[in-house]
């Protein structure tokens, strides 16, 4: 397959994502979505709003209007999951996961010292907290929303911990993330129903075993 088809097929899956999202978004916001997320996967090496403009379309001014704009990007991310993992079984779970980002200099900002895996070590640098959904059946996730955190000087201005910053992002989506653990409990619970039947086990039974397996064994 040439890369201009994988391009289009992509550009058709972007489109299909905005027609789950609640704000009236105009054509022209959608386009510059559209052209921003495929720039990202063409343009090698780093990506910044001087390089946008430079193998875009449009000025680097109109890349970073774009950017100010509000947008709800959960949203956006959801529904290119739901188009993603709609062969599995619904088993979905939602993950965190800490990435430590290599920066040198002072003057970014929440730079600090953070905790790299890699390097099994505190590094200076940044971290951004990943917000993933995780399909259990075909083994594969996909991120909803990525937020900065902020060093240790700035949490402790805020008398806040490590891990009360960490939970914060799930406070705005809460109902949808929610959401989603709850249908796949449902749908985790049906299953359970089903073949519970189909052997001749009460379900109520079978629930309380797969909740419990030690009972069973005793």
């Amino acid at each position: 397959m040439q890369i201009f088809e994988l391009l289009d097929q992509y550009e058709g899956i972007c489109r299909r994502a905005f027609f789950g999202c609640s704000a009236k978004l105009n054509k022209t916001f959608k386009a510059n979505i559209i052209e921003l997320l495929i720039l990202i996967m063409c343009i090698p090496r780093k990506i910044n709003f001087l390089q946008l403009g430079r193998y875009g379309r449009r000025g680097e001014q109109r890349y970073r209007q774009t950017f100010r704009k509000d947008f709800d990007w959960m949203c956006f991310n959801m529904n290119l999951a739901a188009d993603r993992f709609q062969y599995g079984m619904k088993r979905l779970a939602i993950a965190i996961d800490p990435s430590y980002v290599s920066k040198a200099g002072k003057k970014t900002a929440h730079i600090g010292r953070f905790w790299s895996g890699c390097a099994s070590a505190v590094k200076h640098g940044l971290e951004i907290l990943g917000i993933a959904v995780v399909d259990a059946d075909i083994e594969d996730a996909m991120m909803l929303r990525a937020v900065q955190t902020q060093n240790a000087t700035e949490l402790k201005a805020k008398s806040m911990t490590l891990g009360r910053w960490d939970s914060s992002p799930f406070h705005s989506p809460k109902k949808s993330l929610t959401a989603i653990s709850a249908a796949s409990a449902r749908l985790r619970a049906a299953t359970s129903g089903r073949m519970a039947s189909s052997s001749g086990i009460p379900a109520g039974v079978a629930a309380r075993t797969e909740a419990n397996p030690a009972s069973s064994s005793a």
